[in-house]
């Protein structure tokens, strides 16, 4: 009032003020539209982004085909933090015998067997219960025996079809195990509600069409899938085949680490010296048992461990061998059986040939080749060798020297029959 009485227009005030806060309410209505706007756009792109990535782990869940998830697996059991190249670091599930390749000292795994290999040596076996090493693949809940129950057995389910059916299960992977399949799955690894466990679960993560059940929305991890069973199938061959190998070379290089052992620590040159100075020869053997009771077990001399009366045995076959015996007999045609008997000393080499060749006698009998038996020995065992209808003289030779705990007799038959 007192502004009016002034002279001065209140209207043009009120209006100035009033088209202030139109100006105003404008500003602020524009910038919720420009912020509303932002918002739609940032929604938009968050949609678009989720699809993308929704599309990624989509695409993450099958990278691979069965073959190239094979392969990926098999690739990942071999890094240098797993298994190691050619598996070296799981070749033995119990840590007893073969560490990072290598045969452990002292050990007795036993010898490597050739499934193809028929013939068995009196200190050899083909009984896959009987090396330590192979106990590894017995089948589960089987009692290995005489040399069934085991992958590479000669029972009737002894297939490794068989054996991958059999260990593959729900559970197999998240336990420890000493069994090789188990063993080699527990480090594959498994899924527990969406948490995974092992070193190459990531892997079966990329395939899951073949490794998870269910719909895309409630899959999964399915521990009996087709590529463990397919990868084992092609990963249990390479592991065996390096086990033989490793016992094998092992086999043949011992004897040349015994007899330096034994000649660093002084056993007796002479073999008359080993029973005149007992002493001598015993700490050296003793000195050299580790390296001994390993060679002895991977050349097929012990799988269990040896009494000091066999390991001096074998010492002594092995650091003065006798000369290769060689037995002889001739030929008669109105004989149906020849018999020959050779003392053997232990250690010894032998062999056994006709004195001349064996033809078909007079009365139509024909030669049927020989047998070995043997008498006053701790191994036991007999050889037969495959008959020969031309009489071509036949030979038996272990190869090796065979220690055995005292000389026994050896008794060769030649056999003519209809």
């Amino acid at each position: 009032k007192s502004c009016t009485n002034q002279g001065v227009d209140a209207n043009l005030i009120t209006n100035s003020y009033d088209l202030q806060i139109d100006k105003e309410c404008i500003l602020y209505e524009r910038s919720l539209s420009d912020a509303n706007d932002q918002m739609v756009s940032t929604i938009r792109n968050a949609k678009s982004v989720l699809q993308k990535a929704r599309l990624l782990v989509s695409q993450q869940k099958n990278v691979y085909d069965m073959r190239g998830c094979i392969n990926a697996l098999d690739s990942c059991m071999q890094d240098e933090f797993v298994c190691g190249t050619d598996y070296e670091n799981c070749l033995d599930p119990t840590g007893r015998y073969i560490v990072n390749g290598a045969i452990v000292l002292g050990s007795q795994p036993g010898h490597a067997i050739d499934p193809t290999d028929t013939t068995t040596s009196s200190v050899m076996t083909s009984d896959v219960c009987a090396v330590n090493l192979y106990r590894t693949w017995d089948m589960p809940g089987a009692q290995c025996s005489e040399g069934a129950g085991n992958a590479w057995g000669s029972g009737p389910s002894d297939t490794l079809a068989n054996y991958i059916e059999q260990t593959v299960t729900a559970n197999a992977a998240s336990t420890p195990s000493t069994n090789m399949a188990i063993f080699l799955q527990n480090k594959i690894g498994y899924v527990n509600n969406t948490r995974n466990f092992g070193m190459c679960i990531s892997v079966l993560n990329k395939c899951q069409d073949y490794t998870y059940t269910g719909d895309v929305t409630n899959a999964q991890y399915n521990p009996q899938n087709d590529v463990i069973k397919q990868y084992l199938s092609r990963a249990l061959i390479q592991i065996k085949a390096k086990q033989d190998q490793i016992l094998s070379d092992y086999a043949d290089s011992c004897v040349a680490d015994v007899t330096s052992c034994l000649s660093q620590n002084n056993y007796p040159s002479t073999a008359s010296a080993v029973s005149s100075n007992s002493m001598s020869a015993n700490i050296a053997i003793n000195a050299c048992r580790p390296t001994i009771v390993t060679c002895m077990s991977v050349n097929g001399y012990s799988t269990n461990t040896p009494n000091p009366e066999d390991i001096k045995n074998w010492v002594f076959g092995l650091s003065f061998p006798d000369p290769e015996y060689t037995i002889s007999y001739i030929c008669d045609s109105t004989t149906e059986e020849v018999v020959a008997t050779q003392n053997v000393r232990a250690g010894a080499n032998f062999v056994v040939k006709s004195g001349d060749i064996c033809t078909n006698s007079a009365n139509g009998l024909q030669f049927q080749g020989w047998t070995m038996s043997q008498s006053s020995s701790s191994e036991g065992g007999r050889t037969t060798s495959t008959p020969s209808n031309d009489g071509v003289a036949q030979q038996y030779s272990p190869g090796r020297s065979v220690p055995y705990s005292w000389p026994y007799n050896i008794t060769f038959r030649a056999k003519w029959q209809q």
